[in-house]
């Protein structure tokens, strides 16, 4: 019912934005999109945590992971050819009339897994296998205390720092500014350096299921996250900055910049490994919060970093911002990997106190 509401959520929020010239409904409409897409990952994390064994979590996450970001490199490439072809508008209806069809599809699919589920155990009377069911809801005065103990938990505190600043260059980059830039820098059409951005998602989802494996192969979660980081911050710079570069060496720099990035999907699996099952999704959701807030003030970040920064030329009644404004403006990205890095560095060796409750 909630994974339903939260598709739901989407198509209201996508809805709204096509069909309005106003700038508070979109803005609306955008929050709802947000308050939909909240509950995916999140709700994923928390099925694994109660269904799989802790030494596949962060294999599962960063799976997990690896599908959206594949969803979104698909979705950044054929929009552009979507909103060419058909119209901005249009594309999101389109779009709209598909979530409509994924929640019917959610909703019978969840319907009839947990009527199955019930048959089964009123036949067998079994408990081989969690049922969700069979378990209240947690009561509001225990979720606020579990809330209360997470935001008092330092260690969790640092792995939402080191999340939000090892996504923020995805989130600025690869979801809004990359466009514009490789415009500029590399005098791409639209089309071609939508594609090129895109590069990062899909790196993500190669990435992201080694890197789980690593850390689970491994034991080690922060080592990974460490060297990730670091080569992160390398790739970026090159991908950036380095005017010579083909266009193919641009996409394999940001693809691999992309798999490097998605280490921050093992920022989770820090927060798994000490806190109970009970509070495993007000733990990961404190987490995705601090992530997805950064980025929101990221995005806007490097816009008030190009303003800061504009020389007050004007073009097509429009503001120009020349190509040294706009490096300028992105050298927060690499500077954010190497802040987690140093950060990753500093806490590689302590063992966290395991939270109970």
């Amino acid at each position: 019912d909630i994974l339903t509401f939260a598709i739901l959520c989407c198509v209201i929020g996508s809805v709204m934005i096509a069909s309005t010239n106003f700038y508070y409904i979109a803005a609306i409409g955008r929050f709802l999109q947000g308050v939909g897409s909240a509950f995916a990952f999140v709700g994923a994390l928390k099925l694994a945590a109660t269904w799989l064994p802790a030494s596949r979590f962060g294999l599962f996450s960063c799976s997990c992971a690896s599908l959206g970001f594949m969803g979104a490199a698909i979705g950044e490439i054929s929009l552009s050819e979507a909103v060419t072809s058909i119209g901005w508008r249009n594309s999101i209806y389109s779009f709209s009339a598909f979530g409509v069809f994924l929640m019917l599809v959610v909703w019978f699919s969840l319907n009839n897994k947990n009527n199955k589920n019930n048959k089964n155990n009123n036949s067998n009377n079994s408990n081989l296998h969690p049922n969700f069911h069979d378990h209240p809801p947690t009561p509001l005065p225990e979720l606020l205390s579990q809330l209360t103990q997470i935001i008092k938990t330092p260690y969790i505190w640092i792995a939402g720092i080191i999340s939000s600043l090892m996504f923020l260059p995805t989130s600025a980059f690869a979801e809004l500014w990359g466009i514009p830039y490789l415009e500029k820098f590399h005098h791409y059409s639209s089309h071609t350096a939508s594609t090129a951005s895109a590069m990062i998602f899909i790196g993500w989802a190669i990435g992201a299921p080694i890197q789980g494996w690593l850390s689970d192969y491994f034991q080690n979660r922060v080592k990974v996250m460490l060297i990730g980081c670091i080569f992160g911050a390398i790739l970026a710079s090159i991908a950036l900055f380095d005017v010579k570069l083909s266009y193919f060496s641009v996409c394999g720099v940001l693809m691999l910049f992309g798999i490097a990035s998605s280490v921050q999907v093992l920022s989770f699996a820090m927060v798994k490994d000490i806190v109970p099952n009970k509070m495993i999704g007000t733990a990961i959701a404190f987490v995705n919060t601090l992530t997805m807030a950064s980025g929101m003030i990221m995005q806007s970040g490097i816009g008030q970093l190009l303003d800061w920064n504009w020389q007050g030329i004007i073009k097509n009644n429009h503001r120009f911002y020349t190509l040294i404004n706009y490096q300028k403006a992105i050298l927060i990205i690499p500077v954010c990997l190497v802040i987690s890095s140093a950060i990753i560095y500093f806490v590689r060796n302590k063992r966290p106190e395991i939270l109970e409750l």
